[in-house]
């Protein structure tokens, strides 16, 4: 009679060595089962990829007018802010009528005490006739404070979506993405409105990190919102 524990013994190192050689070919082959800490290095990586691309200064300016012009005007050239679209709101928020003309900003003056200016590129001027024989901005006493500040830019984030559509691989390639890997952006704004990517068939894991940001729209309102990455 054969010994039953041999057989066992048998068995238990025959599956030693097929799990072994499965381990070596998975050393050799580019395995399909990828871990978290596979991916992670990549989403890390196009956070600030994508950082870098989203982001956008946004000057606000502060100005208390003393007169009573019907209008008044600034030289954006006196700033270092020439060739960047503006927005100008009252105390309460509201949009204020404004026009470009060279490297001036012109605008109505409605009796408000004080102003706030938003420079941005990507900022949706909204430009109206102001008048004529407008203030001219006293630069030593007439601004209040002066502030830069990098936000996300809604509209550049858009603008991504599209090319993602347009030329995904164009896209990879600028974003220095790896050929055997794919990726994914969803946005959800401070409205709950989703943008997101192409849904794809995938049949690989996924994984993803979400990223609060802040961010302004093309009427330089400043908001809250999440940015979400996905690999695989």
């Amino acid at each position: 009679m054969k010994s039953k524990k041999g057989s066992h013994v048998g068995v238990v190192l025959s599956f030693v060595i097929f799990v072994t050689f499965l381990v070596f070919l998975f050393s050799i082959f580019d395995s399909p089962f990828k871990t978290p800490e596979d991916n992670d290095p990549l989403i890390d990586y196009l956070e600030i990829e994508l950082a870098q691309k989203f982001n956008s200064n946004l000057t606000i300016l502060t100005i208390s007018p003393p007169g009573i012009d019907p209008c008044i005007e600034i030289d954006n050239s006196r700033l270092g802010l020439e060739g960047l679209n503006a927005i100008v709101k009252n105390k309460s928020g509201g949009i204020i009528p404004s026009k470009i003309s060279g490297d001036d900003l012109l605008f109505k003056w409605s009796g408000e005490e004080f102003f706030k200016i938003y420079y941005s590129e990507k900022l949706s001027i909204i430009e109206n006739e102001v008048g004529t024989g407008c203030y001219q901005l006293d630069f030593e006493t007439d601004i209040n404070s002066f502030r830069e500040n990098y936000y996300f830019d809604k509209p550049k984030i858009l603008e991504f979506f599209s090319k993602y559509k347009s030329d995904y691989s164009e896209l990879k390639s600028e974003l220095g993405v790896p050929i055997n890997n794919e990726f994914g952006l969803t946005f959800i704004d401070a409205n709950g409105q989703i943008n997101q990517t192409e849904q794809k068939d995938i049949t690989t894991n996924i994984y993803s990190k979400e990223i609060p940001i802040q961010y302004f729209d093309e009427l330089a309102n400043i908001n809250s919102g999440f940015i979400n990455i996905k690999v695989w």
